[in-house]
């Protein structure tokens, strides 16, 4: 039995992210209706990115998720991304619409999902960001201006696991775990309260971001006033 090239891709795609998750401490993820080639994701990432509070301060979020639709054209038409949890990025709308550079308006079919992946984790951590097409302009104006935080914010690349020796990846593509691996690329440590410099007011936070399911879960902010 035949597939159309849209279904072989949607299963190599799943497979890659598959993989990815096998290499990743910060990467998990979820699909909507149960076969091995999903054309809907839900994309969580567990590292250090911005997001803006109710009183209007700059918070570290530990938690970062992003809906993706791959529609009926895609790979030819890029994917459908849409920021679920909060996040202060001048990449990323206020109301979650996600600018992916050049790839927004030139779109590579051979770009695969995992590597999608690694893009938005980069812009979650600072590591990509550009604040001359801002889509929040007042994130990319705070960002020219700000002082309280050194990019990236989160020094671990997305195959964290593979960087740090835990796993490798054999000629096969199979990912081994390497139990010999004596150091691991860990995410920066959260000061306590009592360590803020002078002039700032830190302090951790219960508040919830309704999650891709409608079920909420605890997140763990460490608020900065400026």
């Amino acid at each position: 039995m035949g597939s159309s090239p849209r279904d072989r891709r949607l299963a190599s795609d799943y497979r890659l992210v598959k993989k990815l998750k096998e290499m990743s401490s910060i990467f998990d993820f979820k699909t909507k209706g149960g076969n091995d080639a999903p054309d809907e994701y839900e994309l969580v990432f567990n590292g250090r990115g911005l997001a803006r509070a109710k009183d209007d301060a700059i918070v570290v979020l530990e938690r970062h998720v992003c809906e993706v639709r791959l529609g009926t054209s895609y790979p030819r038409m890029k994917p459908d991304l849409t920021w679920k949890s909060r996040i202060y990025h001048p990449n990323i709308s206020e109301s979650g619409m996600v600018c992916l550079g050049g790839y927004s308006t030139h779109w590579v079919p051979s770009l695969q999902l995992d590597e999608l992946c690694e893009m938005l984790w980069d812009m979650i951590r600072f590591a990509n960001y550009d604040t001359r097409s801002a889509y929040n302009y007042a994130a990319g104006k705070w960002l020219l201006s700000q002082r309280g935080h050194t990019f990236p914010l989160d020094p671990r690349p997305l195959r964290d696991r593979v960087a740090s020796g835990e796993v490798r990846l054999e000629d096969s593509g199979t990912v081994v775990l390497d139990a010999s691996a004596a150091k691991k690329v860990r995410a920066p440590k959260k000061p306590a309260p009592h360590e803020a410099a002078e002039g700032e007011v830190v302090f951790f936070s219960d508040e919830t971001d309704a999650q891709f399911n409608g079920s909420g879960a605890d997140d763990d902010l460490l608020v900065i006033k400026e």
